[in-house]
């Protein structure tokens, strides 16, 4: 130790870095149990709760085991997300460990994407998007009709956003034959397939595509082939 008052120089400032490294004092360990603390807390935990996220494999001495109580409470974390059971049953494995938050490198995508919001006219964006699912569902009745397909949407155009939904018996098979064709849409248990329009890059022409490609499914029956009868947890 120096008792000289003068500062330290850059021996001492290495040398007490290795020090630091190799043998850490309390107010070291203090200070790097405190910083885990507010990582597992960033990564979802809740002190004082039997609810935490992958945040508890953070924790010092923490083991993972199948029976442990302590799970994420959210669709995320739970056995079959996509179920929609009001009775919440969590994963076996460790994806109850699961949570919805991004990535810190996914939020700077994000950021960057969102800059072309800064030049659009939502008046005219809403307008589009009013525009692009009354045009789909007018095809979809004209070009569709007699094949079981119904509206689950609103008619009204005020009274929907920018997404269309028909239930049809075999709504799983018939989206699965859409995604293999590139028509990305979605499927809702038990029976909703959902079409989402998004007006910045979404044009009236992709809308007559879509719309001729399902009426192809359907007249042909395509979506009978036992490859899209297969289930799996996400659409």
């Amino acid at each position: 130790r120096r008792t000289d008052g003068e500062q330290p120089g850059r021996h001492d400032r290495l040398a007490g870095a290795r020090c630091s490294v190799h043998q850490p004092g309390r107010r070291a360990h203090a200070r790097g149990t405190a910083r885990a603390a507010a990582a597992r807390r960033a990564l979802g935990a809740r002190r004082g709760t039997g609810v935490s996220g992958p945040a508890d494999m953070c924790r010092p001495g923490r083991t993972i085991r199948r029976q442990s109580g302590r799970t994420s409470v959210a669709a995320q974390g739970h056995a079959n997300p996509f179920s929609f059971d009001i009775n919440y049953e969590p994963a076996e494995t460790i994806e109850k460990f699961r949570c919805g938050s991004p990535a810190i490198l996914s939020y700077l995508a994000l950021e960057k994407s969102l800059d072309i919001f800064e030049s659009v006219n939502f008046l005219e964006l809403r307008k589009k998007s009013q525009n692009l699912t009354q045009l789909f569902i007018e095809l979809v009745e004209s070009k569709c009709s007699g094949f079981g397909l119904e509206l689950y949407s609103p008619k009204d155009p005020n009274k929907r956003g920018s997404q269309v939904s028909f239930t049809h018996p075999n709504g799983w098979e018939i989206m699965q034959a859409l995604i293999s064709l590139d028509v990305i849409g979605d499927f809702r248990a038990p029976n909703i397939i959902r079409f989402g329009f998004t007006p910045l890059y979404t044009s009236y022409e992709n809308v007559w595509r879509a719309v001729d490609i399902l009426s192809d499914i359907l007249h042909k029956e395509i979506w009978k082939d036992p490859v899209y009868s297969v289930r799996s947890l996400v659409t």
